[in-house]
């Protein structure tokens, strides 16, 4: 790490709760906003974040550092690297994982969530209706045509990662639902590469 100051650190002291983060924590641009290490370190309740950690590398663990309870990056929640990485993990141990429902982002590596939710209607959507008669005269009809529902549902949910500095890699999944009993899914894979 740089000279610069991160936004907090902890060496070889265990915390027994947990770091609760809902507002903006920062740290130099060669550090960790949030910097952990030494195999003393042990944060006993987790990592949440619903606010912004920005730092050379947003939440940066190492040398045997111990996290229980897992890192939790809520949909608000956004973890900045503005040098190398949102997150990093290195000779570290994150016990019960990483769920990442906002944005992890770095110049290096980085996550983010991509989700969507609408709720379309089609005001011009009416039954269609064709009347008839006989070319010689005598009795019209009405035939009616279908009565689909002016509703459509469509939900959709995203993940895009950076598994290194040169490329992006995304799962995503969309689904969408009319009341009439229409139902449509898609899963897309994505991969870029920079040549």
């Amino acid at each position: 790490m740089g000279t610069a100051k991160p936004g907090i650190e902890i060496n070889g002291s265990p915390i027994n709760g947990a770091i609760v983060n809902d507002g903006v924590i920062q740290g130099g641009a060669d550090d960790g906003a949030i910097y952990l290490r030494n195999q003393d370190t042990v944060i006993a309740g987790g990592i949440r974040n619903s606010g912004t950690i920005v730092g050379g590398t947003g939440l940066y663990i190492e040398n045997d550092a111990v996290v229980s309870n897992g890192i939790r990056n809520t949909v608000t929640g956004i973890m900045t690297g503005t040098s190398y990485a949102g997150l990093y993990v290195g000779d570290a141990t994150v016990t019960d994982g990483i769920l990442n429902e906002g944005a992890i982002e770095g110049p290096d590596y980085g996550m983010a969530t991509d989700n969507t939710a609408t709720l379309n209607g089609d005001l011009l959507n009416a039954q269609a209706q064709a009347s008839s008669a006989f070319a010689a005269g005598g009795p019209t009809f009405v035939t009616r045509g279908l009565n689909p529902s002016p509703w459509l549902i469509r939900l959709g949910a995203g993940l895009i990662t950076n598994p290194n500095p040169a490329s992006e890699f995304m799962l995503r999944y969309d689904a969408e639902a009319k009341p009439s009993g229409y139902r449509n899914h898609t899963l897309s894979v994505r991969w870029r590469k920079l040549f």
